[in-house]
C-alpha cells in the first residue's frame, strides 16, 4: 500500500509509461518461453534474437526506474535519471543493430562467417554510443530541467534516431527479396515510434512498440510452412 501511495505523486503520463513498460517486460518474456530460444542459441540467428530480447528486457526495466524518478526534486534522483536516459538511447541502438544482424542473417548475407564483417556492420552503433556518451557534457540530446527535474529533449535529439533509421533501411534491402514479411509491420510500429518521439516525450512507448514487433517477428516465422505450402 505504502508503494502504491508513493505512485500517486507520479505524473499521469509516467504512470502511463510505467504501464506501457511493464506490457514489454510481459511480451518479451512470453516470447522466451512460448519459442524457447533460450534453450536453442547454438544457431547465430537464435543468439541475435536472445541478445536484442535480454537487452529489451533491461531496457524496459531501466525505464520503468526513469519514470518513477521523472520530475522528482531530489538532486541525486534527478542525476540517476540523466544516467538512465542514456543507457535507454545506448540499448536502443544496439538492439537496432542486433535485430539488422538477424535480418541479413536471415537473408543468407553471410555475415555470420566473418567476425570482423558483424563488427564493422555495428560500428554506426558504436559511433552513436561514442555520441551518447558526450551528451553528458552537452545536453545536446537530452537534458533534466534544472527547474522541473523532469527529463527534457534538446535541439540534436532527432538525430538519436539516425542510426536505427539507417538500419531499418538495410533490414528492408537485405529482406526485401528473402523474407519480407517479417519485417514491414515492425518497421512500421518503428516510424510510428520514431515519429511521436519526435513530436512528444511525454510517454514512452519505445519498450513496447519493440516488444509488440519482435512477437510479430516470432509469429510470421512460426508460419513460414505455410507460407511455403501457399506458395507451391
Amino acid at each position: 500500500m505504502r508503494f502504491l501511495e508513493k505512485l500517486s505523486y507520479i505524473s499521469e503520463m509516467n504512470r502511463l509509461s510505467l504501464m506501457f513498460n511493464l506490457a514489454a517486460v510481459f511480451i518479451v518474456f512470453g516470447i522466451i518461453w512460448q519459442t524457447g530460444i533460450y534453450r536453442k542459441r547454438g544457431r547465430l540467428e537464435d543468439k541475435l534474437f536472445f541478445s536484442a530480447e535480454i537487452l529489451l528486457i533491461a531496457m524496459a526495466m531501466i525505464d520503468m526506474i526513469g519514470s518513477v524518478l521523472n520530475g522528482q526534486g531530489a538532486p541525486a534522483a534527478a542525476t540517476m535519471n540523466h544516467m538512465i536516459n542514456h543507457v535507454f538511447f545506448i540499448l536502443f541502438v544496439l538492439i537496432c543493430g542486433l535485430l539488422a544482424l538477424f535480418f541479413a542473417q536471415r537473408a543468407k548475407c553471410g555475415y555470420e562467417s566473418n567476425r570482423q564483417t558483424r563488427i564493422l556492420f555495428m560500428l554506426p552503433a558504436f559511433a552513436e554510443i561514442a555520441a551518447i556518451l558526450t551528451n553528458s557534457f552537452t545536453g545536446s540530446f537530452f537534458y533534466i530541467d534544472s527547474e522541473t527535474k523532469a527529463y527534457t529533449i534538446g535541439p540534436l535529439y532527432g538525430l538519436l534516431y539516425i542510426v536505427p533509421v539507417f538500419y531499418a533501411i538495410l533490414s528492408i534491402i537485405m529482406s526485401s527479396k528473402s523474407n519480407p514479411g517479417s519485417i514491414w509491420f515492425f518497421l512500421l510500429i518503428i516510424v510510428v515510434r520514431m515519429l511521436l518521439g519526435l513530436t512528444s516525450n511525454g510517454v514512452s512507448s519505445t519498450p513496447v512498440c519493440l516488444a509488440i514487433g519482435l512477437a510479430y517477428i516470432q509469429i510470421h516465422i512460426a508460419l513460414e510452412p505455410f507460407y511455403e505450402e501457399d506458395e507451391i
